[in-house]
């Protein structure tokens, strides 16, 4: 059993990886795993993982494109099995090497949802324990979460997965604040968290300013919108107070703002914040909040980051409107045209023919070629030579999608317009759609593509994107929620939308997959609040061979089914989960069953086995609305679960479409009871005289025959048909014999008196109480459940039969599974009599020489086994011998060691109490100098005092000597 998970996301951390994976490794706590998501790192970080998994088979490694440390996290979470999570960031380690024993003892022993540790802060000026409120634990305690301080450095603690399963904890999708609100998210659910006494985990503090782009400005300001209104909903009130003093902080900051939308996105959420402070009622601190908040926003229009003033206020929020006017820079480009370029040189001139020429000259060209093998990225140097407004990107070969995601880093325009390398442009398209979006202040613009054949240029509409239901939106303003589920009927290609440049600076298209549209516009209509559809073609789509989306050979048609996961999270995350769920999943399970009929048959077996797994891990979601969706489409779901071949579920399918149409059809006729109507034949085989009778009976309206068919010198027989779904019968035995029971199918026959395989799906049957089925027996006239049973004469059974009224799709799973396995028996037995014949001869001739052949290539290859088996035996000796030797001599390291360690202790016992000592006669040295000085100055004065006295004397005897003279 795994008990405690340590995920550890990984991006360009070479110089420190080593050893904070060696500080995992190096844990007593042997039942752990450490998950290793790198996330896109460009330098030598993977390699490394995958040395120490070598190494250690507790090392799991995952691999992403690069996406940030939560989506990393996240993925750590998704793969995780311990009993409890960890969290360890690559450029910090685990302190203790008992750490994780300890924390998860303590923790497992009180059945605690989170355990922490202490942390150690390690900066340029060494290492400190005891950083802002996050001292050092001395003692083990139960914790209030109310008391943990502020919601910063989850590391420290210890989380049991099972409760991170039970709510969705995750971390959110920000680029900055994803800690924080994790951390919240857990200890506002939480009565209490224990502190443990062990120095666990090393952070190493940074030293650049993380908020040094716009985006993570503003995603951090959603963090502390989405953090208080945890706290201050749940009373954490001393965290809300110490928490808000970063929030105010901000105004020391350098804000970052790069356009109007983002200024007013920022305004937007600094209002959220302000009514969330509002309402949790402490005005002191909201007023300190609002003027906070107006020192950044004075900062902004001072340093008029690419904003100027102007009277166009309509969308700054009221709070502000009265004191900032802006208006986005007026030397921006008014439209970006992002073209990928990959290999398209026969049409590429055609197609920057149309944007080169286009009537809004204010435009810049965005190519990207994406590692082109032929001559594609020449043509596009020879037009950029021409035109400056071509700007040319290169990178090695990463598909569509991953390639208009760099279109959208690499723009500056006010619009962003993508354009395939092999399409056609209306001349005039950029500035009528320009001029619609400007006049009605849209977000995106809609309109129709057309397609033409690459050879015969005959251009041809189709239904798809022609979006006729949209016919009366022309012209009008709308947003997602005015077109209800005709959402996912949208033609979702980026060629036929104009998008504002605000609206989707921070969507990406998923990398690696076809269909990459889909996701990429849905999320943008859920952000949308202004779209207008206009019913007009401008952009000419080719149909060619050897495109991504008409060559069938391609491998990732099971794209499909990603898309329409990712399109599932994309409401998930807007909030319309429940209002989409049933539309998205029916035509996921429409296009999936498309997709597995048009793939090519040596790809069909793979394809099938990833549509059973995604159906299976998603059984949830489909399980919510299958009943919802008509039987042809539920049919896709539930057949998939149970076949288990391509081959069978085609077959499942093909039979179940016949059966419901069959179906259709006689319900019209009046016999729909056909596929209700149990059919029993009973009889008591022995002699002639042998038959039961029928004493009770629990369906008074079941049609009882004795007929002519069924009597013999074997006996006489009873057929029963009931459509009631049970039936309880009491019989006795005339005789002894051999009961007989078959359970099938009603007897009716088409025009053509050919038999119809109509179903019954018996699930009980049981004589005496003893149960004869479990599950489902699927039976029909000619295919019959047969039961047979020896009897006594005068015996009494009591039968009772249960069967279903509606048909069942496992019954068509199964007559697939049957015919299919009737056919490859025939196919095969057939190839082999064919096989057999055209090689009997061939086969007796050479048979002989072969045989010898082999056997003495096997002697020669039992020799050498033999002998390969000698040497390894030789070598395992060694290597035992060589293992004991390495184990005694780790062993007598390791006593060394303690040793040392113990004699280590000792001397610094040592050396403290000789410092002490030290310290003791420095002092007492100090003393004596003191007294030394005390008694030196104590002399010199009785000197001079002695002097006075001499002199006094000699005075006064001079005196008297002159006195007397």
């Amino acid at each position: 059993m795994v008990k405690i998970s340590i995920i550890m996301p990984v991006y360009n951390d070479e110089t420190k990886l080593e050893n904070s994976i060696g500080s995992v490794i190096n844990q007593t706590l042997n039942e752990l795993e450490l998950i290793c998501v790198d996330d896109g790192s460009t330098d030598n970080s993977l390699n490394i993982l995958h040395s120490f998994a070598e190494e250690d088979n507790r090392i799991r490694i995952f691999s992403q494109k690069n996406q940030g440390a939560g989506k990393a996290r996240n993925k750590g979470l998704k793969e995780a099995n311990g009993e409890y999570i960890a969290f360890l960031d690559s450029d910090d380690y685990i302190v203790d090497n008992n750490a994780l024993n300890i924390l998860y003892s303590e923790a497992s022993t009180r059945n605690m949802i989170m355990a922490s540790g202490s942390m150690q802060f390690v900066s340029e000026k060494g290492i400190n324990t005891t950083f802002k409120c996050f001292k050092e634990i001395e003692k083990l305690s139960l914790k209030s979460p109310k008391d943990y301080c502020v919601p910063w450095y989850f590391y420290k603690n210890i989380f049991k997965r099972d409760f991170l399963i039970k709510h969705n904890i995750k971390f959110p999708d920000l680029l900055r604040g994803q800690d924080p609100l994790f951390l919240c998210e857990v200890l506002t659910r939480i009565d209490e968290f224990l502190e443990v006494p062990v120095m666990y985990y090393s952070y190493n503090t940074p030293t650049a300013n993380k908020l040094n782009n716009s985006v993570k400005y503003y995603d951090y300001f959603v963090h502390f919108y989405e953090v208080f209104k945890l706290i201050c909903n749940k009373k954490f009130d001393k965290m809300v107070h110490e928490y808000s003093k970063s929030l105010i902080n901000l105004k020391d900051r350098d804000v970052h703002v790069y356009n109007k939308n983002e200024l007013i996105n920022l305004l937007e959420v600094m209002d959220n914040i302000v009514k969330v402070f509002v309402s949790y009622g402490d005005k002191n601190l909201t007023k300190n909040i609002v003027s906070s908040f107006n020192e950044m926003i004075n900062k902004i229009y001072i340093n008029n980051l690419m904003i100027i003033t102007d009277e166009d206020n309509n969308h700054i929020p009221d709070a502000y409107s009265n004191t900032i006017t802006l208006i986005d820079n007026p030397l921006i480009p008014k439209v970006s045209v992002v073209i990928p370029v990959y290999n398209v040189e026969k049409y590429l001139r055609e197609c920057l023919d149309s944007i080169v020429n286009q009537t809004l000259t204010d435009i810049e060209i965005i190519c990207i070629n994406d590692g082109s093998t032929d001559n594609s990225l020449e043509i596009v140097k020879e037009y950029a030579l021409n035109d400056s407004r071509i700007n040319i990107y290169l990178q090695e070969n990463h598909g569509l999608a991953f390639t208009r995601t760099q279109g959208i880093k690499y723009a500056t325009g006010k619009y962003i317009y993508f354009m395939d390398g092999d399409d056609i442009l209306d001349e005039t398209a950029l500035e009528k759609t320009y001029e619609i979006c400007e006049m009605n202040n849209l977000d995106m613009l809609i309109f129709k593509l057309i397609n033409f054949d690459d050879d015969t240029r005959k251009q041809f509409t189709s239904n798809y994107y022609e979006m006729n239901f949209l016919k009366n939106m022309d012209g009008k303003i709308f947003n997602y929620t005015d077109i209800g589920e005709n959402l996912l009927q949208m033609a979702v290609s980026a060629p036929g939308k104009l998008f504002r440049h605000d609206l989707i600076h921070n969507l990406e298209f998923p990398s690696g997959l076809i269909f990459e549209d889909n996701p990429f516009f849905i999320e943008a209509m859920f952000k949308s609040k202004r779209v207008s559809f206009w019913d007009k073609h401008l952009y000419y789509r080719r149909i060619r061979l050897g495109s991504i989306t008409t060559t069938a050979e391609n491998r990732n048609f099971s794209d499909t089914l990603k898309i329409a996961n990712k399109i599932i999270d994309i409401t998930k995350k807007y909030g319309e989960y429940d209002a989409y769920l049933k539309v998205i999943l029916d035509k996921k399970l429409r296009s999936a069953y498309g997709r597995f009929q048009k793939v090519n048959i040596k790809y069909k077996q793979d394809f099938f086995n990833e549509m059973k797994s995604d159906f299976i891990n998603r059984k949830i979601e489909f399980e919510r609305v299958l009943m919802d969706l008509i039987p042809e489409t539920r049919c896709i779901y539930e057949l998939a679960l149970n076949c288990d071949t391509y081959k069978e579920y085609q077959l499942s399918i093909d039979l179940f479409n016949s059966q419901l149409k069959l179906s259709e059809f006689e319900s019209n006729m009046g016999d729909s009871h056909l596929y209700q109507t149990a059919r029993l034949d009973l009889k008591n085989t022995g002699n002639e005289t042998n038959s039961f009778e029928i004493i009770e009976n629990s369906d008074t309206h079941s049609k009882i025959n004795w007929p002519k068919w069924m009597e013999n010198d074997k006996g006489k027989g009873a057929v029963i048909e009931s459509k009631k779904g049970n039936l309880d019968l009491k019989l006795k035995m005339v005789n002894e014999g051999e009961f007989e029971l078959f359970l099938r199918g009603i007897d009716s026959r088409d025009k053509n008196k050919k038999r119809r395989k109509i179903l019954i799906d018996y699930t009980t049957l049981t004589i005496n109480d003893k149960e004869y089925i479990e599950g489902h027996e699927f039976a029909w006239h000619d295919e019959p459940f047969i039961l047979k049973k020896s009897v006594k004469n005068s015996e009494i059974l009591n039968i009772h039969i249960e069967w279903t009224v509606k048909c069942n799709l496992e019954s068509y799973v199964q007559l697939g599974a049957s015919f299919n396995k009737k056919y490859e028996i025939d196919k095969d037995k057939k190839s082999s009599e064919v096989q057999s014949i055209m090689n009997k001869n061939k086969t007796l001739e050479n048979n002989l020489t072969k045989l010898q052949t082999e056997n003495t290539e096997l002697t020669t290859k039992y020799n050498t086994t033999c002998n390969e088996n000698k040497n390894l035996e030789n070598n395992l000796t060694k290597l035992q011998t060589e293992n004991t030797e390495l184990t005694t001599k780790y062993n007598t390291t390791c006593n060394e060691n303690k040793k040392l360690e113990n004699n280590l202790t000792k001397l610094q016992t040592e050396n403290t109490e000789l410092t002490t000592k030290y310290n003791t006669v420095c002092a007492e040295n100090k003393n004596l100098i003191l007294k030394i000085d005390h008694m030196k100055n104590k002399n010199k004065s009785m000197a001079l005092k002695i002097d006075y006295i001499e002199n006094k004397k000699n005075k006064g005897v001079l005196n008297r000597f002159k006195s007397k003279k």
